[in-house]
């Protein structure tokens, strides 16, 4: 799934979109998940429980597609505990 700041302001949160991820994770026996993050979705997918992997790129930022397009790797180990998520 992807979210770009076109879409921001409609209703189509990355925050909310990444929680479903995780939901349909777990439903479908998935236990982990990798993800590429835009910066402006980092701040999100921490609190959701997922560690950027910073041995990637530069501390785990790295240009993605195009030279103006930075994506961050994440990595979420459990879908069905989310013991690091932070509560909001």
């Amino acid at each position: 799934m992807w979210s770009s700041l076109e879409v921001a302001g409609m209703g189509i949160g990355s925050f909310f979109a990444a929680k479903v991820a995780i939901s349909i994770a777990d439903q479908i026996g998935l236990t982990s998940l990798y993800a590429l993050c835009a910066p402006y979705t980092v701040r999100w997918i921490k609190i959701i429980g997922c560690r950027v992997i910073e041995e990637v790129g530069n501390k785990g930022t790295f240009y993605h597609l195009k030279i103006d397009s930075l994506a961050t790797t994440a990595f979420l180990e459990y879908t069905n505990n989310l013991e690091h998520a932070k509560k909001i």
